[in-house]
């Protein structure tokens, strides 16, 4: 009994530690230390970010008329495009000191060159994108691992990808094509079933491209 409850308590402090900490940190505000213009893209330098795809286009919704107000972004060209990056990052500038070390830092042109006027480049939590027909996009984490859209600002929100969902959904093709290949080969007919395949991938791709062009 003794061991268990020790056993217990173990687990129990950094289970506790982890709820305080994300309880803590779901309460901090959005900070924004810095914005760095280039043109119609801006880049937004944030702590705290929300943690979820929706929260992330939320507090954009919400706070979009306030960065305008405050920030001057976006700056959008005189088609009405613009790009809005907003960095997560740790508050500290770094010099690019041209070695390999420093290929993953991100320069802005609007600090002086040769000192401290470079970011690693750490995750995007969103990025939003305009395009000239007034279309949103939103792409979340540097990885671009889920999109959404908006034909036009407030319209309705539609994702458009979802990495984590593609992978599953890669897997199970590639383990049911692995199926399908056996079947064929044990009933002697591989070949027409290769040629059967290419002819559905093909079809799909068509799909998809027609599909894209619709939007």
């Amino acid at each position: 009994m003794i061991k268990k409850l020790a056993f217990g308590g173990a687990l129990g402090f950094p289970l506790a530690a982890a709820v305080l900490y994300g309880a803590w940190r779901l309460s901090q505000p959005v900070q924004i230390d810095a914005v760095h213009r280039d043109g119609s893209y801006s880049n937004v330098l944030v702590r705290h970010f929300p943690l979820t795809d929706r929260g992330r286009i939320d507090w954009w919704e919400q706070n979009k008329a306030w960065l305008k107000n405050g920030y001057g972004i976006p700056e959008p060209e005189a088609d009405g495009s613009f790009v809005v990056l907003f960095w997560a990052w740790d508050g500290v500038y770094r010099v690019d000191r041209g070695i390999d070390q420093d290929s993953d830092l991100r320069c802005f042109d609007d600090l002086p060159p040769g000192q401290a006027n470079c970011i690693v480049k750490s995750d995007i939590p969103l990025e939003v994108s305009r395009s000239r027909d007034g279309g949103l996009i939103f792409y979340i984490g540097r990885d671009r691992r889920s999109i959404y859209s908006q034909t036009e600002e407030g319209g309705e929100l539609k994702r458009r990808w979802d990495m984590e969902r593609a992978r599953e959904r890669a897997m199970e093709w590639s383990r049911e094509q692995s199926r399908e290949r056996w079947k064929a080969r044990m009933e002697g007919r591989e070949q027409e079933w290769e040629e059967e395949s290419r002819r559905k991938w093909l079809e799909e791709v068509r799909s998809q491209q027609e599909q894209q062009l619709a939007r």
